[in-house]
């Protein structure tokens, strides 16, 4: 796996996908091997594919916020707000102790409410970005709540 990201790196996507497929079938279970091929796919613009790499690499390593993080960003873009909203509250109760993490879930969380016209719950994850202490983050959410 390291050497698939290492081929995709140096833009060698061909390379990295060979390698990958090996990965897999030494390792159906291996969740690095689906988070690179999530990241060659979305290279590609293949994002569905990359979404359902991501997804696998989430359900067999379901404590990391690097697949979810990743995740949420795909859904984003494939306009699935519910879907990036459910994984931003998985990371949220996965970081409670990670204050950056906490942050960074917190300011997406509130971009998917002002994308939805949900003004009032962005507003909710203004309220606990100050109470964080994240005053560039919260800074940043006021910014797209004034639109």
């Amino acid at each position: 796996v390291e050497r698939a990201q290492v081929q995709l790196c140096q833009n060698n996507r061909e390379r990295a996908k060979r390698l990958i497929s090996s990965a897999l079938e030494l390792n159906p279970k291996l969740a690095s091997a689906y988070f690179v091929r999530a990241k060659l796919l979305s290279r590609e613009g293949n994002f569905g594919e990359a979404t359902r790499a991501l997804e696998e690499a989430s359900k067999l390593e379901p404590q990391s916020t690097v697949h979810r993080f990743n995740l949420v960003k795909l859904y984003m873009h494939n306009n699935r707000i519910a879907d990036a909203i459910r994984e931003l509250k998985t990371i949220l109760d996965l970081s409670k102790n990670d204050t950056e993490k906490q942050s960074e879930a917190l300011l997406t969380l509130g971009k998917c409410y002002v994308s939805t016209n949900n003004i009032g719950l962005a507003r909710e994850q203004l309220v606990k970005l100050r109470t964080i202490g994240d005053n560039d983050k919260a800074m940043q959410l006021v910014r797209l709540i004034d639109r």
